[in-house]
């Protein structure tokens, strides 16, 4: 991941879909004090990443005076599913810390950690909620292969609409949010007319207050 940050730590990988998302240690050593937090990329295929909101914590320092106020430190695998939920692993100190001393190690510059006292933070999220665009606006995604299984928003708000649209542009079908969910997030759309197959686009449109995180086909 190239770019803003001066360096970078500690980067979990996990795929989600067809999608590797990396979670890494940013800005670390950019500031005095010490201060970095967790922030997230994506990528199609595993060796190239681009960041996601680049100037937006994943999970952020905690509040002045808080046991993760100063900086947060990844795992090689932060992230793991636990059901209908994300939950994420880190390490974090406050902005009072020291270094332990040298000579509690055998080898001085390679004693386990250079900063205490330090705690273990779990940071939790619903499934798949990484992200997210909010309304009002129009979101239109890449071609997408919908099959039998239909489609399915993680979404937040009641008031979403969807249209299948064909490749010339033109709308196949549309629908909105039913009551059906699965994995608890995610909730069937019911189409006004037949139901889309095939190869297509979909159009959601976002009133204010609305938030789409990931769709499923």
């Amino acid at each position: 991941v190239q770019g803003i940050d001066e360096e970078l730590h500690q980067a979990s990988v996990s795929k989600v879909g067809d999608t590797f998302l990396m979670l890494f240690e940013s800005n670390r050593f950019s500031a005095k004090p010490l201060n970095g937090d967790l922030r997230l990329a994506v990528s199609p295929d595993g060796y190239t990443f681009r960041r996601v909101h680049p100037h937006t914590p994943m999970v952020s320092t905690g509040d002045k005076g808080m046991w993760d106020s100063n900086l947060l430190v990844g795992t090689s695998y932060s992230m793991q599913q636990v059901k209908d939920e994300v939950w994420i692993y880190y390490f974090g100190c406050s902005r009072f810390f020291t270094e332990w001393p040298k000579d509690y190690a055998v080898v001085p510059d390679l004693r386990a950690s250079f900063f205490y006292p330090v705690a273990l933070g779990l940071a939790t999220l619903p499934l798949d909620r990484y992200a997210y665009a909010a309304g009002p606006g129009h979101l239109q995604t890449h071609p997408l292969e919908i099959g039998q299984c239909g489609v399915w928003l993680n979404a937040d708000g009641e008031r979403l609409t969807v249209s299948a649209l064909d490749r010339k542009g033109r709308s196949v079908s549309s629908g909105r949010l039913g009551r059906e969910r699965v994995s608890t997030v995610y909730r069937r759309v019911e189409w006004n007319d037949s139901s889309p197959a095939g190869t297509l686009r979909l159009r959601v449109s976002l009133p204010e207050g609305s938030r789409l995180y990931s769709l499923r086909c």
